[in-house]
């Protein structure tokens, strides 16, 4: 749980916050230092780090500090270029000590060339000072955790910035007198280390604007025993803000969760704290500097300066960021609501709620409705614009059906305009030569030369052709029995002429009276009939056809079927580059044109049959 800075506090949000934070900004860095710079980004990983704490491993704080560098470390640089070296001075300390972890370290990194160094508090940012130039020369220095730094106290460094560590006591003090009004004695237990002294000064700094209605105490260079018995008689308005306690006047050490521990357990009034380690030992909560705060920070400054910025241009973070932090167990025990906490107050040991508890079900199943819910907006919308398209497309295939169907009407003129032509003009004309012809060889003597009878008996033959295929033409461009006897003889004539001309056997059945249908419905089946018979002669290979019209008082139904070879349907719909299958889509859009429909049965070896319904 080491990358976990609060894990007494809130676990899972924080763990997100921590490291989206950092992910945003590695994306902010990888934006700043694009295309060219890119190259420097892959070259970090390659880089040397050295991180220096004062304190053991295991010490609450210094874990936390390290925890929020490494959230932002291990993510560029490789694991065996991340040094990490604890002094441990919380445990030993002394200018001996000093000078051999000086030893040590020049032995054990002889060989090595740092890029970055990060210190963490107080000793380590001294030691640095101190052997720095004899150890890692020209190394730029980061540093956090430093207590009460001051601007001037860096004017003789350079290449060095960092994270200042000063509490907001004032800020404190402020929350202890808007969460407890009839507060009279505010009792500030604190160590009497050099550290100590600083926060002691800090907080006699800010408590004059108080001092009218506030009475202060400090329980700070005593023996411990003295301070537990000053806190077992304090009266009902008081209220102690706890800093550390980890040595008492008689030199004895303590662990940092033994100070708080002890002084919570004879303490009957509110506790504060202004920093997050003393959580979970008996405090209310507090305004707190965090160590994951200022590892963090620290560790996004030193990234920088190995992305290539110069040191001396980082500015050094002289405010150090905090959070609001509450128990809710003690704000309970003190009858603390939480609609009084400030703003963005983080809470521990809250209720577990159904949600929280299964929170992690909840998130994945928020995550996959979110998922489903943009798949199915996407499908919606693709839905729409199809059937947008459809809309449109039916609308242009109506359009297409009426110019087809005006098309032919024009056309069934035409055709019909130029049968009239053929018959009235050509055709009258041709009879009248061959009368004339007929004339002049009955007036030429019989004796008369054989040429010019052979001629005359050829032009006569010759009109008789040529008056045969004009009455052909006259019957394919327009049949003039369909003027004149109606459909049924019209497509009896017409099967007759294919059945004399190709040696198919055409049946043609029907009603023997003729059923007087709308013009523009008889050229439609007319010419249904007409490409079907086309396609018989063409490709079906058939002996017979049998041609049936049925009328009723709603509807016509056209039948033309063959014995030939038929085809497979599927692929000549597929495939239109050839005759046949123009064919067939003509024969549909004539009978969708005069409102019908045209269903075509056909497998290869069975022959075909089309079936034509129109109402009428």
């Amino acid at each position: 749980m080491a990358a976990d800075p609060f894990h007494s506090i809130h676990k899972e949000p924080f763990v997100r916050i921590g490291s989206w934070g950092t992910l945003f900004f590695l994306l902010l860095l990888s934006i700043l230092f694009s295309s060219t710079d890119a190259f420097a980004l892959r070259e970090t990983s390659k880089k040397q780090l050295l991180v220096l704490h004062s304190y053991s491993q295991g010490y609450r704080w210094t874990d936390d500090e390290n925890a929020g560098i490494e959230s932002v470390l291990k993510l560029v640089l490789r694991a065996s270029n991340l040094h990490i070296e604890y002094m441990d001075t919380n445990k030993v300390s002394g200018d001996l000590y000093l000078k051999r972890l000086y030893e040590v370290y020049k032995l054990k990194y002889k060989n090595v060339k740092f890029d970055v160094i990060i210190v963490t508090d107080n000793n380590a940012f001294d030691f640095i000072q101190k052997y720095r130039e004899a150890l890692f020369p020209d190394t730029p220095v980061v540093f956090c955790g430093i207590n009460y730094l001051k601007k001037p106290d860096l004017k003789k460094l350079t290449h060095i910035t960092g994270v200042n560590e000063e509490n907001d006591l004032k800020g404190s003090i402020e929350l202890i007198l808007k969460l407890h009004p009839k507060t009279r004695q505010i009792v500030f237990v604190n160590e009497w280390t050099p550290i100590g002294r600083k926060m002691h000064d800090a907080f006699v700094k800010v408590i004059p604007p108080f001092q009218k209605s506030i009475k202060f105490i400090f329980l700070e260079d005593m023996k411990i025993e003295d301070i537990l018995e000053a806190l077992r008689n304090l009266s009902e308005d008081s209220v102690v803000l706890y800093t550390s306690f980890t040595r008492d006047r008689l030199g004895r050490a303590f662990e940092y969760n033994e100070g708080i521990s002890v002084v919570a357990l004879n303490c009957k009034v509110p506790i504060y704290t202004t920093h997050e380690f003393n959580m979970k030992h008996g405090v209310v909560g507090g305004l707190m500097v965090t160590g994951y705060d200022q590892g963090e920070l620290a560790a996004k400054m030193a990234l920088r300066i190995l992305l290539g910025e110069q040191t001396d241009k980082i500015t050094v973070e002289m405010i150090s960021p905090k959070r609001y932090i509450f128990d809710y167990t003690q704000m309970r025990t003190f009858n603390i609501a939480l609609a009084d906490l400030p703003k963005d107050s983080i809470i521990v040991n809250l209720p577990q709620t159904f949600y929280f508890r299964y929170k992690k079900w909840f998130d994945a199943l928020i995550i996959i409705f979110i998922m489903l819910l943009t798949i199915i907006s996407v499908l919606l919308v693709n839905l729409h614009k199809r059937k947008q398209t459809e809309r449109e497309l039916k609308m242009s295939q109506e359009q297409l059906r009426t110019l087809a169907w005006r098309l032919g009407e024009t056309e069934e003129k035409s055709r019909k305009a130029l049968s009239t032509e053929l018959h009235d003009q050509i055709g009258q004309n041709l009879t009248i030569l061959g009368v004339n012809l007929n004339l002049m060889r009955s007036l030429i003597p019989k004796d008369a030369v054989d040429l010019i009878q052979s001629r005359i008996n050829d032009s006569l033959t010759i009109i008789k052709q040529t008056t045969e295929r004009v009455r052909n033409l006259m019957n394919n461009l327009r049949s003039p029995v369909l003027d004149d006897y109606g459909l049924v003889a019209a497509i009896d004539l017409y099967g007759k002429q294919c059945s004399t001309r190709t040696g198919i056997h055409v049946s043609v059945l029907g009603p023997k009276t003729d059923p007087h249908l709308p013009m523009h419905i008889e050229n439609a089946i007319f010419r249904i009939v007409q490409e079907s018979m086309t396609n018989v002669i063409k490709h079906a290979q058939a002996t017979q056809v049998i041609i049936n019209i049925i009328v009723t008082d709603v509807r016509l139904i056209l039948s033309v079927e063959d014995n030939g070879i038929g085809y497979d349907t599927l692929r000549t719909s597929q495939k239109i580059d050839n005759e046949r299958g123009w064919g067939l889509i003509t024969m549909t859009e004539r009978a969708l044109a005069v409102g019908g429909k045209c269903d075509i049965k056909s497998s290869p070896g069975l022959g075909t049959h089309v079936i034509v319904e129109v109402p009428i």
